[in-house]
């Protein structure tokens, strides 16, 4: 899709809001974290499958992570160890990820012409569950998939929030909050 996401900064202090990342350079965006030393931040995008590292010190945007095994939704950065989990929803549509390739604006009247087909012929949304961990010191890096693949015990997970080395998960479809153990 069209490349309409940017990122501000507010200062209460001043009551002023700055434009770090000017919009047409991130594609929805659907999570951000901060580093532990407040020197760079991490964007996910969703429909593209990545994750961004936006310096502060040079307002540089780089690709940290790209091809997730499904759609990223939010991030979160350990403020002891610098790695950063971006939690996976759902498995990757094929189909998706060609209409996502589609020039703009095309790809968003394929992306309505779907959402308005009744849901006995829509696009399945694939149950999974995943956390991806990477450190975005090490661009390229191996990242490392921690997975439910079938989303049996949590599916879904659209938040990751690191405290004292567990990762508690949010999800769209349980109705508890899930927990993993980075001491493992």
């Amino acid at each position: 899709g069209k490349k309409a996401g940017r990122v501000l900064e507010y200062d209460p202090a001043t009551n002023q809001v700055k434009t770090l990342v000017k919009s047409g350079r991130i594609s929805f965006a659907n999570g951000i974290s901060v580093d532990k030393d407040e020197t760079y931040l991490v964007i996910t995008e969703t429909f593209r499958a990545q994750s961004l590292k936006f310096d502060l010190t040079t307002n540089s945007l780089d690709v940290i992570v790209n091809q997730y095994t499904g759609y990223p939704d939010g991030c979160d950065c350990h403020q002891t160890t610098g790695l950063c989990y971006v939690p996976i929803a759902s498995a990757g549509l094929k189909l998706m990820k060609i209409v996502h390739g589609l020039p703009h604006p095309i790809d968003r009247w394929v992306r309505n012409v779907l959402l308005t087909l009744p849901r006995n012929i829509a696009p399945k949304v694939v149950p999974y569950g995943a956390i991806v961990e990477f450190d975005p010191q090490t661009p390229g890096g191996s990242p490392r998939l921690i997975q439910d693949p079938n989303g049996q015990d949590v599916g879904m997970i659209t938040g990751a929030t690191v405290y004292q080395n567990q990762i508690y998960l949010g999800s769209l479809k349980n109705d508890f909050v899930g927990i993993y153990d980075l001491n493992k």
